[in-house]
């Protein structure tokens, strides 16, 4: 008598069968996805990595800015004032809507004031300083990227002036109330963008 397989013995294999190769097809799913997470993880880590050694770049470039413009006004005249404006604040808030036009408010300032020296301090990428009025203005770009390097510029210059016991007269022109209080608590005095633009 001829040996027949039962069906149902064929489906139960044909559905182990089955069962297997979706097994192993998850797991290699899995397997996939994993790697995929991890090389997601490893490329976010990069990035991660080039900001903060950008960022520690750009500290020491501040420092060394800093300190740079601590030994200039080092060299302020006896009765001078050590001017330094919070450049785009002055433009962007004021009616002097470039740089030119405030660095032609600082040369009218300076003529009428033979002791004092200005800086402009502007966030942007780095830039070579520049100086006019007989060395007496300077213009410095902060470099680096992100918002508010330069009332960070300017706060570590305080710093650094205080750090080295200078004394000298110091004014911060800005219209930010944050960096206001912070020159003065660090020993400056400070004066509203719109005052020092309108003097005339």
């Amino acid at each position: 008598m001829p040996h027949h397989h039962s069906p149902n013995k064929h489906a139960a294999g044909d559905r182990e069968k089955t069962g297997t190769m979706t097994t192993q097809q998850i797991y290699r799913d899995s397997r996939v996805v994993h790697v995929r997470e991890l090389k997601d993880k490893v490329a976010e880590l990069n990035a991660a990595l080039a900001d903060a050694v950008r960022e520690r770049d750009w500290l020491r470039s501040r420092f060394e800015m800093a300190v740079a413009a601590a030994l200039e006004a080092d060299t302020l005249p006896s009765g001078g004032m050590f001017i330094v404006v919070d450049g785009w604040n002055a433009i962007l808030n004021t009616r002097l809507h470039s740089l030119a036009a405030l660095e032609e408010r600082c040369k009218e300032h300076l003529a009428a004031n033979a002791r004092d020296k200005v800086w402009i301090v502007l966030d942007g990428k780095s830039e070579d300083s520049t100086s006019s009025a007989g060395g007496r203005l300077h213009v410095s770009y902060t470099g680096g990227e992100g918002e508010q390097r330069a009332d960070r510029l300017i706060t570590a210059f305080l710093r650094a002036l205080k750090f080295a016991g200078r004394k000298m007269p110091v004014e911060v022109v800005t219209d930010d109330k944050k960096l206001s209080d912070a020159a003065r608590k660090l020993g400056a005095t400070a004066r509203s963008a719109h005052d020092f633009a309108d003097v005339r």
